[in-house]
C-alpha cells in the first residue's frame, strides 16, 4: 500500500525536475530514466493491489483496470492539449504532477481503499 501513495509522488517529482532541468541534456535523461522506471511500476502495483483485494472476481477488476487507464489517456490527452493550446508547454507537466499529487492524497495509506473493497 505505501508503494500506491509513493510511486505517484515520485513521478511527480521526476516530471517537476525534468521541466526545471530541461537546459541540462544529462539531467532530462536522468529524469526520463527515473520517469520510466517509476511510471513503470505503478501498473505493476496498481495490478497486485486487485489481484490481492479483488481474490474472487480477478477478470472484473482487470477489466476496471484497463478500462480506467484508458479513460485516463483519453482525458489527460485532452486536456494535455487545451493546457498546452491555451497556457505554455509547461503546463501539460504541472497539470499531469498536481494530478499525480492529488492521486497520492486521495489513495493514503491503503485503509480507505481496503475499506471500500471488502464493504
Amino acid at each position: 500500500y505505501p508503494l500506491l501513495r509513493y510511486l505517484p509522488l515520485g513521478l511527480a517529482a521526476v516530471t517537476l525536475a525534468m521541466m526545471g532541468s530541461g537546459h541540462l541534456l544529462w539531467a532530462v535523461a536522468a529524469a526520463m530514466v527515473g520517469w520510466g522506471a517509476l511510471n513503470a511500476a505503478i501498473p505493476a502495483c496498481w495490478s497486485t493491489w486487485l489481484a490481492r483485494e479483488l481474490d474472487d472476481e480477478p477478470e472484473s477488476g482487470g477489466g476496471l483496470l484497463v478500462a480506467s487507464i484508458q479513460l485516463a489517456i483519453m482525458l489527460g490527452g485532452a486536456r494535455g492539449r487545451q493546457l498546452l493550446d491555451h497556457a505554455s508547454t509547461s503546463a501539460p507537466l504541472v497539470g499531469g504532477a498536481v494530478l499525480l499529487g492529488l492521486a497520492a492524497l486521495i489513495t493514503g495509506d491503503g485503509r480507505r481503499i481496503r475499506q471500500e473493497v471488502r464493504g
